[in-house]
């Protein structure tokens, strides 16, 4: 231990016993303000000033004239590292055989005072007495080393508590600190949402208008909230106007943190101040520019580069790096107003047309690439279309429609064109993501191909043509249609029968939906034409289509191409089985 100076702050733990003083010392330890046991101090005015009674400014003087050992014959005392003048005092009080029980140490000055005050408690005495080896293998008594070495610990117990007490002490927010002009502002919106005792709690703090329009602006989220708030709370879970404070300090600091993150990415920086955070981003693809500008102009009429943060368009612009930072300061820097740093309706409306012009530009060259995208895609179709015309033998009297006796190198080379048409910009599965809509297939269509092992084995659709003498499969129509809540299906299959006058039209009804299903090949999402037949009828005869098992390689599909007039099917179980469909005009259209 050191000798106390005047100022109690810098005052340290030391054992005393004054003669003088003993009627009026009731602590172990001469100490500050911040370091008594009991906690107890004494503020007046500023935060830092701190009054002595009294006793401790006699007690400051006191041993401000005293050396670090024993002096006088009217006072007992010893620092803690003195153990020269600890030991003399055990010598004082030790028995005959120069140790001391327990009841002993408890009547030697200052012990007994410290008990008799309670800044000691027998409980932490005795469990420092126990730690204590014994002497001479009696447990009832100490020699002076454990006299010394229980002394040393009940000075550490007060250096504990002084270091503990000044952290309280610092750690507590000043009382008549000025605020500035935010922070006052800040007190009110405390003042309105704190309860009887000052305090707020975490529900009331997120029901603050402020952070709700934070959240619901997705400017701040859950966990940036919690993280804040495990900062700033009080293991009470309750804020204080200090944590009040702190608590807006962090998101303040979060706020700034966001600004840097833009400097690195090579946001345009201004000196303009931060715009407050409850104004609103504006959409401005359907507004005029005067319009727009009306809407994000600060209080004086104007646009700077906070306010054309609220431009929408112009964010994502940036964002996607379709326009760069630098371009956009580069416009800005040559029509803004000098004087103001910032533009006017005039020089905003000049600033939309000189963006806008770099997209017509762009706009030309997307309509460019779409025309050749199209034009590709169109050339890919003819050569489908004429190749299937091709190898279509229905001159042939014995051969069957829709080419479905083709040869296998023909099937390979249509796989090969329709795979390279699946994949064009004009399919309407990829230009709508595949929200295909039942009002993009209703219509009638004509099947011109198929590659489908089962019709060719059934020679057709319902297998009714290879079961009549001399009769082919001559042809397939298929008509959807779909109202709010029916959609169905009708087949028109001819079948050609020597004589002529001897064919016959097969009529298919029944039902259809699309469903979206998971590819067995490319495991991506596919659209499913689903049909559900229902009747089979030829002539006079009708019968249920439920069972007609010949029916059963167009029940169930995969869309794969689809546009205004030309539609591309495959087997769900077989992607090398093709169907390929045309739409024909209806009658009286």
């Amino acid at each position: 231990m050191k000798n106390s100076s005047q100022s109690t702050r810098g005052m340290k733990t030391a054992f005393f016993v004054s003669v003088n003083l003993l009627q009026a010392a009731h602590s172990f330890s001469v100490q500050g303000p911040q370091s008594n046991r009991n906690g107890i101090s004494t503020k007046s005015g500023g935060y830092n000033q701190i009054l002595m009674n009294p006793l401790e400014e006699e007690r400051s003087r006191h041993f401000s004239s005293f050396s670090l050992h024993l002096s006088s014959s009217n006072v007992d005392y010893a620092q803690a590292e003195d153990v020269k003048s600890i030991k003399s005092l055990f010598s004082k009080y030790a028995d005959e055989s120069d140790s001391m029980t327990k009841d002993t140490l408890c009547k030697v000055p200052p012990f007994d005072e410290m008990l008799e005050v309670e800044d000691l408690s027998m409980e932490e005495l005795t469990e420092i007495w126990d730690k204590a080896p014994k002497s001479g293998g009696d447990e009832s008594r100490i020699g002076a080393d454990s006299f010394v070495q229980i002394y040393q610990a009940v000075d550490d117990l007060f250096e504990d508590d002084e270091k503990e007490a000044d952290v309280v002490e610092e750690a507590k927010a000043p009382e008549n600190v000025e605020l500035n002009a935010a922070q006052s502002e800040l007190k009110v919106a405390f003042n309105s949402l704190c309860d009887d005792n000052k305090l707020i709690s975490k529900v009331a703090l997120k029901a603050w208008d402020e952070i709700e329009t934070l959240f619901a602006e997705n400017l701040l989220g859950q966990s940036e909230f919690d993280d804040i708030w495990s900062k700033t709370a009080a293991s009470s879970e309750q804020l204080d106007l200090a944590g009040f404070l702190s608590f807006n300090a962090g998101l303040d600091d979060l706020f700034e943190y966001d600004d840097e993150e833009g400097d690195e990415s090579g946001t345009v920086q201004t000196n303009e101040p931060t715009l407050p955070v409850t104004k609103k981003m504006v959409q401005g693809d359907d507004l005029p520019p005067a319009v727009l500008f009306a809407a994000i102009a600060d209080e004086n009429y104007l646009v700077g580069m906070n306010e054309l943060k609220l431009w929408a368009e112009l964010q994502e612009m940036l964002e996607e790096e379709d326009l760069l930072p630098s371009e956009l300061q580069d416009f800005y820097d040559s029509i803004e107003d000098k004087k103001s740093g910032k533009l006017s309706e005039e020089g905003f409306v000049t600033l939309y047309e000189k963006i806008d012009v770099l997209f017509e530009d762009d706009d030309e060259e997307e309509a460019n690439d779409d025309a050749a995208a199209a034009a590709q895609a169109s050339r890919i179709k003819e050569d489908l279309l004429g190749f299937v015309n091709l190898i279509d033998n229905d001159d042939d009297e014995e051969a069957l429609a829709c080419c479905l006796d083709s040869t296998e190198k023909d099937q390979k080379q249509v796989m090969n064109i329709v795979s390279a048409l699946e994949a064009q910009p004009t399919n309407f599965i990829k230009q709508k993501k595949g929200n295909i809509d039942s009002s993009d297939l209703t219509g009638t269509w004509e099947m011109i191909y198929s590659s489908s092992s089962g019709m060719k084995f059934n020679k057709g659709l319902s297998g009714l043509g290879g079961s009549f003498p001399n009769g082919r499969f001559g042809g397939l129509k298929q008509k959807l249609t779909a109202t709010k809540y029916v959609r169905d299906v009708e087949y028109q299959e001819w079948i050609k029968v020597n004589p002529s006058a001897a064919s016959f039209y097969v009529t298919i009804n029944g039902s259809w939906d699309l469903k979206t299903s998971m590819s067995l090949f490319t495991g991506e999402p596919s659209i499913v034409l689903n049909i559900e037949p229902d009747r089979v009828q030829w002539g006079t005869t009708v019968t249920k289509g439920d069972h007609w098992k010949s029916l059963g390689p167009t029940n169930l599909l995969d869309l794969t191409y689809l546009d205004e007039d030309f539609r591309v099917m495959r087997g769900c179980t077989s992607t090398e089985t093709i169907f390929l469909y045309k739409r024909v005009a209806e009658e009286g259209k």
